[in-house]
This record gives C-alpha cells, sequence and structure tokens, in this order.
C-alpha cells in the first residue's frame, strides 16, 4: 500500500485484488479443520492491503456475506494465538502487538462492513477472545496486543446488539470487567481506540440489556477503573459508563468516587490540566447520580481554577455546578477570606478585605466585558451547546460611539463571571457595599445581567444580591446620581410580574449600560435615556428598549446613536426570547435594508454584520433570516460587490453560522443550494484579495483587517 495510508489503489488493481482475497478465502474455508492451524492465514495480508487501497471502505469489500463469519473466527484463533506468542516470547512482543493491531482493523472494518449479526454467526468468534484477555494476569493482559483484542471483543459485542437477549448475561459482565481491568494497564498508545470501542459498548443497545442489572464483579471493576482513569479517553469513557445503563447501580458508591477523585486530583491544580474538561465530566456524572450540596470549600476550588482555566473547563465547571443544583440546592455562601481566594484567583498574596470591597480585584474593563459575554447559559445541569464564546463582538462598544473593539491583553484574564457574582453577593451581606463605586466599576451592572441566566439558581442568586443593591441605595449615603439609578432599577422592578423571572437579554444589558451612562452626565445617551426612564412608569419587556429613539434618531448625533443603538443589540440579542423581541419590531429587516443605504459607513456596517451574527445564533433568527428576510440572496449581493462594502470575515462567518443553525437543515434543496452559490461567491472575493485586486475590500473600504480578510 502507499506510505500515505491508501486511497490511491486503482479500480482494476482492486478488482484483481479482490478476486484474489476471495479464491484465498474461499480455499481456506473449504480446508476447514483438516489443515494445521497457520499463525497468518495466506489472505490476511492481502485484505489488509485491500482495504488499506480502499481506504476501508465497505462499499469495496471482496467477500460475500457468507464468507464473513469464517474470517472473523480465524482473526480471532489468529489474536489468541498471538497472545499466547507474547507470553511465551516477551521479546517479540513488539512485532506480535503490531500484528495483532492490523488484525484488528481488519476484524473491525469486516464487521462495521455488513451489520446486522446474528448470535449464531458470531458464537465462536467471542471465545477466542475472551480466551485471550481473561487468561493472562493484568499486565501482561494489558500490553498493546491485549488492548487489541479487548478492542475486538468490544467490536464483536456492538454488532451483536440486536440479539442481546440471546447471551448470557453473566459473560457479558465479565467480557465488560476483563476490557476495563486491560484498559487500565493498556499502554498509551492502544488506550484511545480501545476506550472509544469501549464507550460505543456501554451506551449501546446491548449494553442497555447485558448492564441493566450489573454483577458485583462489574460493579467493581467499574468503580476501579473510574477512580484510576488518567487521560482525556479514560475519562471519557468513565463518565459513559456512569451515565450509561449501569450508573444507576453505581449511585451508592457516587459519594465515595467522588471523594476519592478530589483526593487523588486536586480541583485547583486539575483545572489547568489538558483533560479538566473530561475530569469535570465524570464529576457532573457522579453529581447527576446523587445529587449532593457543594460545600464552599469545594466550590471555591473550582471557582480558583476556572480563573486560569479554557473556556471548556470553565464551562465543565459551570456544569458540575448545576448538576449539584439541579435539585433546587443553593449555591454556597462564601467568607470573606474565600472570597478574597476567588477575587484573587487563589494568588499567594491573597486579597485582604479592604481590597475586596474597593473592587481593585474587578476592572471597568471587565465588568463591560463580562457584560457583553456573560454566560446566560451558566449552571445548566447538562454541558450548554454553543457557548463557547463569543462568535464576533460588536466592533461599536456602548460608551463613546466610536467604531473599535478591543481587548487589553495587558489587564490580565477576565475573571470568573459565576466568580464575581459569588463575591459581591458575600460583600453585600457583610455590608461592605460602596454604592458609587459599585456603580462606576460595572458590578452592579453585572449584577443586573445575572437576571437573565437561563438557570434558575443563578438567577436566585441575581436576584437576591439585586434585592440587597436596592436596599443599600435607599438606606446607604446619597449621592449626586442616586435618584436617577434608583428610578431606573425600580422601572426594571416593576415590570417584573412573577418570582425568579428570566428577564430578556436586551433588557438586563439595557439596564446594565444605562448605570453605567448615568454615572457620566456628559455622556453623549444620557440626555436620551433619562427622558425614557422618566416617561415610563415601568419597562415593557415584550419591546426593544429604545431602539426607534436611536435608531431613527433626530438629535444633532444620530450616527452615535445608532452606533450605540447596534451594539446594544450585538451584546444583548442572546436567547429565543430576545429574537422574538427583535421580531416585532422588525429589527433585522430594518438592518438589512440600512447596511445597503448610503448612511451606512464602514463602522455602522460592521456593526449590522455583529447584530445578524448574533440573530443567526437563535433558532428563531436564523429562522427568520432564511425563511422571511431573503439572507442568503443578500449576502450573495454583498460578496459580488467590487469592491466589497462589508468585511469578507464576517460575512463568511454569517453564513458558515445560518448554514450550522438548525432551521437550515429543513429547508428547501433551493436554499442548500442558494447557501452553495453563495460560498462560491466567498471563495471567489477570497481569490481576488489573495491576488491582490482587493486590499481594500478586505478591510471592508475602513482600511483595517487586511489580513483577517
Amino acid at each position: 500500500p502507499p506510505e500515505a495510508g491508501g486511497g490511491g489503489g486503482e479500480p482494476l488493481t482492486l478488482h484483481l485484488l479482490g478476486a484474489c482475497v476471495a479464491a484465498a478465502v474461499e480455499e481456506d474455508r473449504l480446508a476447514g479443520a483438516g489443515r494445521p492451524a497457520q499463525r497468518t492465514p495466506a489472505w490476511l495480508p492481502l485484505l489488509y492491503c485491500h482495504f488499506r487501497l480502499a481506504t476501508g471502505a465497505g462499499s469495496m469489500l471482496p467477500l460475500p456475506r457468507s464468507a464473513l463469519p469464517h474470517c472473523l473466527l480465524r482473526i480471532a484463533e489468529l489474536i489468541e494465538l498471538e497472545g499466547a506468542e507474547e507470553e511465551d516470547s516477551p521479546a517479540a512482543a513488539p512485532a506480535t502487538a503490531s500484528a495483532a493491531e492490523a488484525a484488528v482493523e481488519v476484524f473491525c472494518t469486516l464487521l462495521l462492513a455488513s451489520p446486522g449479526w446474528g448470535e449464531g454467526e458470531l458464537s465462536g468468534v467471542l471465545p477466542p477472545l475472551r480466551r485471550r484477555i481473561r487468561s493472562s494476569p493484568a499486565p501482561r493482559g494489558g500490553a498493546a496486543g491485549g488492548a487489541a483484542a479487548a478492542r475486538a471483543l468490544c467490536a464483536a459485542l456492538v454488532a451483536c446488539s440486536g440479539v442481546a437477549a440471546e447471551l448470557d448475561r453473566s459473560e457479558l459482565d465479565a467480557d465488560v470487567a476483563a476490557v476495563l481491568d486491560t484498559l487500565r494497564a493498556a499502554p498509551a498508545e492502544a488506550r484511545a481506540a480501545l476506550c472509544s470501542e469501549g464507550a460505543r459498548l456501554a451506551t449501546s443497545w446491548h449494553g442497555e440489556h447485558a448492564l441493566g442489572r450489573p454483577s458485583l464483579e462489574l460493579v467493581e471493576a467499574v468503580r476501579a477503573f473510574v477512580t484510576a482513569a488518567e487521560g482525556a479517553d479514560a475519562l471519557r469513557l468513565a463518565a459513559s459508563l456512569l451515565r450509561g445503563p449501569c450508573g444507576p447501580h453505581m449511585a451508592p458508591l457516587a459519594p465515595a468516587l467522588r471523594r476519592l477523585l478530589e483526593l487523588r486530583r486536586p480541583l485547583r491544580e486539575s483545572m489547568r490540566a489538558p483533560d479538566a474538561h473530561e475530569l469535570l465530566d465524570v464529576l457532573s456524572a457522579l453529581a447527576a447520580l446523587q445529587p449532593a450540596p457543594m460545600g464552599a470549600p469545594m466550590a471555591v476550588e473550582l471557582l480558583v481554577g476556572c480563573a486560569a482555566s479554557s473556556e471548556g473547563g470553565r464551562r465543565s465547571a459551570y456544569s458540575l455546578f448545576g448538576a449539584h443544583c439541579a435539585n433546587g440546592a443553593a449555591l454556597p455562601h462564601l467568607s470573606l477570606e474565600q472570597a478574597a481566594e476567588v477575587a484573587g484567583g487563589g494568588a499567594e498574596s491573597l486579597l485582604d478585605p479592604a481590597r475586596l470591597e474597593s473592587l481593585d480585584w474587578l476592572r471597568a474593563s471587565h465588568a463591560r466585558e463580562l457584560v457583553r459575554s456573560f454566560p446566560v447559559d451558566m449552571l445548566l445541569p447538562a454541558e450548554p451547546a454553543g457557548c463557547g464564546g463569543e462568535p464576533l463582538s460588536a466592533s461599536a462598544p456602548l460608551e463613546g460611539g466610536e467604531a473599535v473593539a478591543r481587548a487589553d491583553a495587558a489587564e490580565g484574564p477576565r475573571p470568573d463571571a459565576l466568580g464575581s457574582l459569588l463575591v459581591l453577593r458575600c460583600l453585600l451581606r457583610h455590608g461592605r457595599c460602596d454604592a458609587p463605586r459599585w456603580i462606576s466599576k460595572g458590578a452592579a451592572g453585572l449584577l443586573v445581567v445575572g437576571l437573565s441566566a437561563a438557570s434558575p439558581s443563578a438567577r436566585s442568586l441575581a436576584y437576591e444580591a439585586v434585592a440587597a443593591l436596592m436596599a443599600v441605595l435607599r438606606n446607604g449615603p446619597s449621592f449626586r446620581e442616586r435618584p436617577h439609578v434608583v428610578r431606573l432599577l425600580r422601572s426594571l422592578q416593576d415590570a417584573i410580574t412573577k418570582p425568579n423571572l428570566r428577564v430578556p437579554s436586551l433588557w438586563s444589558v439595557f439596564v446594565a449600560h444605562g448605570l453605567a451612562i448615568l454615572a457620566q452626565p456628559h455622556h453623549p445617551q444620557y440626555k436620551a435615556l433619562n427622558n425614557y426612564i422618566l416617561t415610563r412608569a415601568f419597562f415593557d419587556l415584550s419591546d426593544v428598549p429604545m431602539f426607534f429613539h436611536c435608531f431613527h434618531s433626530g438629535s444633532s448625533t444620530p450616527r452615535d446613536d445608532r452606533l450605540w443603538m447596534l451594539a446594544l443589540l450585538s451584546h444583548g440579542l442572546r436567547a429565543e426570547e430576545d429574537a422574538r423581541l427583535c421580531g416585532g419590531r422588525h429589527v433585522l429587516e430594518l438592518l438589512l435594508g440600512f447596511s445597503d443605504s448610503s448612511l451606512a459607513d464602514p463602522p455602522a456596517r460592521r456593526a449590522c454584520l455583529a447584530v445578524l451574527l448574533r440573530a443567526s445564533g437563535t433558532a428563531d433568527g436564523a429562522s427568520a433570516l432564511l425563511s422571511k428576510h431573503g439572507i442568503l440572496a443578500w449576502l450573495r449581493m454583498q460578496l459580488c460587490a467590487s469592491p466589497l462594502s462589508s468585511p469578507l470575515l464576517e460575512l463568511v462567518a454569517l453564513l458558515a453560522a445560518l448554514v450550522r443553525s438548525p432551521p437550515f437543515a429543513s429547508l428547501a434543496a433551493a436554499t442548500h443550494a442558494e447557501a452553495g452559490r453563495a460560498l462560491c461567491d466567498a471563495i471567489a472575493a477570497a481569490r481576488a484579495v489573495r491576488r491582490g485586486r482587493g486590499d481594500a475590500a478586505a478591510g471592508g473600504g475602513d482600511g483595517g483587517d487586511d489580513d483577517r480578510g
């Protein structure tokens, strides 16, 4: 086969090789038991070559279905014989393991090529594989050859899933236990493939039937494997076992398993490890089996780890919190010392209560970034989908109306949203709140944005903190902006008609940035915002705040008003409810028309694209854009313009988001063809940029982002 792994075989070559394989297999089958046992059947290398040349495609299988059981049996016997040779001659173990791996590749390909196996067809295949992985001690059975045999056994058991009722449950329990024991001692290079097959077995229909009443031997094997799991692949398999049919029978052991994992791998250090996501997934599975209140020490370890973790690790930590809060358990209360540890990110020199109270740990830029990208799906029991960061942020910040979006890396890592909420609640409980400082630093706005969280536990935390903040505003020292701030918060409070209501993100972001504006009397939106608040007894949460006041502004600075509103929309359009609010006011149609008008300069077009990209991240928004507003035809018009009136990167990102959205799959073939034509236009535009004819177009006409375009 070619060194690159196949794919270069000519049809005639494959046909001739397939004929040779079929003839050799038929000769071997007819000889039957009268032929002496061979270490390697003559047809196995030919069959392996055929698979390599044909890239393992099942449609190019050269054998009839009637010959497949014989091939599988001979390969299983070969794996058993090689295992015996490996034990008798350890020096030959590497070569034996390599041959076993090749045999297993052929074995698994044969199984996948012809689904619907019956127990009778594979009855002779299982015993040799079982003997191979059960007969050796754990260290020897965990060698590469033993791992290959265990992988073949898993594949065979998954193939038998349709006839699981005909198989012996005790044998199946022993099979899974032996596979797990083999996995614990398997070399790293063989562990990934075996873990993948084990996960398929654990979650298959066969697994549901056979593991429904696991034996004590199997429960002990699962317990030992979970507590000793190392590496991302093993941890993923451990989570599959705990979430599979065997999981409910592990519930009494869940607290002990959790303690063992936490003792073996402290959470603070584990959050920085490459497999942090998988470890927290295992802990979440254990918490789902037997929910238990999360103590403050464990919460501090997780929150400190979140400060230095990746986005995936942070989402997994939120999922773990959500699993513990699934039965209504409240989030833990922190002491001032614990709050300082969380706010300081676990640094050696922890913040003292005075520095904690001054909010030196929460920079205003960090608070604004948390408001713009607040993880509304945090603390849901299941890991949130599509919460992996911002696809594109609006280019116009809410303050100042400038068309600039930048992240200051010199300010250090962004603090954790949940940790910040818990620290701020702790300060409010201890009466350590300087209201003017909280408003100017953005802490008050962060609490308000928490009212839009999807999790009831997160909303309860935010409601408790906002109520305490309003009590401080009523009873605390007066300051110049206090009447306006109280009126803004009371207008939101009076609009909430039932306990723990989820406030639309458009409104919570509006109020959060309204608080920051009210602290700056010279802000361009100060007068308009005050007029909007004073003319309403309470906010109408079924409307889009200040949209027509700003988008069709009659002030002396209409451009800044529009940029401010577009940025507000791009930051606040987070959930289905927000998309429905925009649909009621025809926001998306107006943006599509405005983007093509002479009033739209490059910063305004970029801001419109940011809103459209946000809308495409929701099912209602994507459906409206695709089926009602002709977004694909609009994209083609933008991509075919010369020069491009909008940045190429943002246009392609919007096209990708629309194609990935769930509503796209249910649309007619004509829509799919239109998306394909838009992609062709994007490729042509990219080629033009590469040839140097679209330098200005790559920056969207404003002279920037040439490399990104």
